[in-house]
């Protein structure tokens, strides 16, 4: 049986077309934005290399089903009901516009997307074709440049603060304390009074010295650093507390040194305030487990416990986020501001109920001007 050979386009028109749809197949499987072409049912038609890369599903996974299991809700829910509509009406919100949306990928994991939606003619097998930009990093840029306004505004607050009230607060207390000697001699029963005005004094010092510094650009002296020494200042710190609250105290030390370019002491008042956390999240007793491990050009020191977890929908690392009543919420934005000037990384994971985790990260000794 003789082989059968590709039939060729007679004609220049036929030749122009296959040229066309040639182009275009290479152009959407070489580019670096998601492109994704669904049929008037919404099916998924066309799945490029980029879109694979983005939502971590492969070309075979997606391909007739619909375009909706890349959303999660209330897009997922509220797609079809879309699609109905505007074959109904004509009238289209994503269609011909550029809009900021969520996407899901394979993992679960919800991130943001810009969308661009083009309509294809209604004789086409393909109806509609989405083009996509993952904006993740781009959306933690942005987060973190008003980060840094927020401080910034909190910097010009703080300077403030202390001007005018730092200074009418010291006289204050001064003059609380003299009348609490006063009041001491001559056993008056007020006195414990003056003690709680004190005390209220000392947290609202407290207060501003936090305020300062966060507001406060950190400029360190660096010298190598093991983070093995600092775990064991930190458990040496807190030892004690630990028997007093039932805690279980675990260290460990997975690999070698993990010497990093850093001030020993601020990292060690990093150490030492995730501890306190974690003890003060386990009332009725846990285990507080503090690594240290080194992997490739990082080293990083791990704090967990079994503690009451992090309620959803709090930013923690935020300035004025608190889950406690008697904090001010500034405490683990100082600790993730020490280790972004150390050019690490704060990282945080949490359940409800069981616990949770946070884990500093830090370029290895050398590692630092190219990290």
């Amino acid at each position: 049986m003789a082989p059968v050979k590709e039939r060729i386009p007679k004609s220049g028109s036929e030749r122009t077309t296959r040229y066309k749809e040639g182009v275009l197949a290479r152009i959407i499987s070489t580019t670096q934005d998601s492109v994704v072409f669904i049929d008037s049912s919404g099916a998924i038609v066309e799945f490029n290399r980029a879109a694979e890369a983005t939502f971590g599903y492969e070309a075979r996974e997606v391909l007739g089903c619909n375009v909706k299991m890349l959303m999660p809700d209330p897009y997922r829910k509220e797609h079809d009901g879309y699609l109905e509509n505007y074959k109904r009406t004509g009238e289209a919100r994503a269609i011909g516009t550029i809009r900021t949306v969520k996407g899901r990928r394979k993992s679960g994991e919800v991130f943001p997307l810009e969308l661009s939606i083009t309509e294809l003619p209604p004789d086409s097998p393909v109806r509609y074709a989405a083009f996509l930009r993952d904006i993740s990093e781009k959306s933690e840029m942005q987060a973190k440049l008003l980060e840094q306004q927020r401080l910034a505004s909190l910097g010009m607050a703080s300077s403030i603060l202390a001007h005018e009230v730092g200074n009418p607060l010291n006289n204050i207390g001064l003059e609380a304390q003299l009348l609490s000697r006063r009041m001491k001699k001559t056993a008056d029963p007020s006195a414990a009074r003056i003690g709680n005005i004190l005390d209220e004094i000392e947290r609202l010092r407290r207060l501003l010295d936090e305020f300062r510094s966060v507001a406060r650009v950190h400029q360190h002296a660096f010298e190598p650093c093991d983070l093995a020494d600092v775990g064991d200042y930190t458990v040496r710190q807190i030892e004690q507390q630990a028997k007093d609250f039932r805690i279980v105290l675990e260290r460990k030390v997975e690999w070698g040194r993990a010497v990093v370019q850093g001030h020993p002491d601020k990292l060690r008042q990093v150490a030492l305030n995730l501890a306190k956390n974690a003890i003060e999240a386990m009332p009725d007793g846990g285990t507080l487990r503090l690594t240290v491990t080194v992997q490739e050009d990082l080293a990083a020191l791990t704090v967990e416990d079994t503690g009451v977890g992090v309620p959803e929908g709090v930013k923690i690392l935020d300035a004025f986020q608190t889950t406690k009543p008697d904090c001010t919420g500034l405490g683990l934005a100082i600790v993730n501001q020490i280790v972004t000037s150390h050019r690490g990384c704060l990282s945080w994971q949490s359940v409800p109920g069981m616990g949770t985790l946070f884990r500093v990260a830090l370029p290895m000794f050398g590692q630092e001007n190219s990290a």
